[in-house]
């Protein structure tokens, strides 16, 4: 089976045979399984979950909504369980704990499931193979054009030694499960724009960035969206069509012609310079025969921190280093 990758999220979920608007092929058969347990509302476990229980005989029954990224009010409802996980690489847990997903959804109800990778958390996959890999793992995301759309998940405190040209940022202390940094300032072709104090990593209350591979854009906060999408647009110097969803700066550009977007560079604290390739920029959502349409892949937050989303993550690689508190990240051509 395989599943999604979401650094935001903490307890990993799967659908099961008996889920309801449950349409991925993929689907967990428990009643073929020997080892396969339903953990109580009595357990500890279930204890670290939403689930309202009657009795304490009551199987452990737990929900996640997922209103902050999709506009639908994607929602998952989930048994938790535990059962024997084998994983690629001949990793093994006799004992792995996670959501048997029973009613899903909005667009979740085509997903595989998940492999929540955030931290703080008993249930998190972290805290569950810490014995093995030690809080440490990393990914690198192919671009969106590849041949072969497949990247890498690498957990394991080898990552910190096998990757070159890593550079790193230190993670903010004031969120428990997340994992954010500090945004300083972002560059737009020749123009420079401090982040805000109130949202900067500068304060022990600044919100900072989270880093989520579950996001689909990077969305800044107000009124800094805005100073950026304008700097954007005027060094852009095209005729803007309609936005796309939530794009807001969209162009149609004639078949063959080349457009060179704005390079935008993004400062977080410490020596940490994320250049953002063109390609993850202005990103392609129509294409016709005479033209295509292209919009700035960034967005307006909606909530009060800035989100970098995967979309701008494409060919980095990133790596999650809890016990010493930082992110590293480095360029890698993932997926050629």
């Amino acid at each position: 089976m395989y599943a999604i990758v979401d650094t935001v999220e903490i307890v990993a979920w799967i659908p099961c045979k008996s889920c309801n608007n449950c349409k991925t092929p993929q689907l967990f058969e428990s009643q073929k399984s020997s080892t396969f347990k339903q953990m109580p509302c009595v357990s500890d476990q279930c204890l670290q979950t939403d689930a309202i229980c009657s009795t304490g005989d009551d199987i452990c029954t737990f929900s996640i909504t997922y209103a902050d990224k999709y506009a639908d009010e994607s929602k998952t409802d989930a048994l938790l369980s535990s059962d024997e996980l084998t994983m690629e690489g001949n990793f093994y847990l006799s004992s792995f704990i996670f959501g048997c997903s029973t009613v899903r959804r909005g667009i979740l109800e085509d997903a595989p499931g998940v492999i929540g990778l955030g931290s703080g958390s008993e249930l998190s996959f972290l805290s569950q193979t810490e014995s093995m890999f030690g809080k440490v793992f990393s990914y690198c995301l192919p671009s969106i054009d590849s041949k072969v759309f497949s990247g890498t998940l690498s957990p394991g405190k080898g990552i910190l030694s096998s990757t070159q040209g890593l550079s790193f940022t230190r993670l903010l202390q004031n969120y428990q499960f997340s994992y954010f940094v500090g945004l300083v300032a972002i560059r737009v072709g020749n123009d420079h724009f401090l982040m805000p104090p109130e949202y900067s990593q500068s304060t022990p209350t600044g919100l900072g960035m989270l880093i989520d591979s579950g996001t689909a854009f990077t969305r800044l906060v107000k009124p800094f969206y805005s100073q950026v999408r304008d700097s954007f647009r005027r060094q852009m110097k095209l005729t803007r069509i309609e936005p796309f969803r939530i794009l807001d700066t969209c162009y149609r550009i004639p078949s063959g012609e080349n457009v060179v977007a704005p390079r935008v560079v993004l400062h977080c604290q410490g020596k940490l310079f994320l250049d953002i390739p063109q390609e993850n920029v202005l990103i392609t959502v129509d294409e016709k025969q005479e033209w295509s349409d292209v919009c700035f892949a960034f967005t307006s937050a909606g909530s009060g921190f800035s989100v970098f989303g995967n979309t701008q993550q494409h060919k980095l690689r990133i790596v999650y280093d809890v016990p010493g508190s930082r992110i590293g990240i480095a360029q890698e051509n993932c997926g050629r």
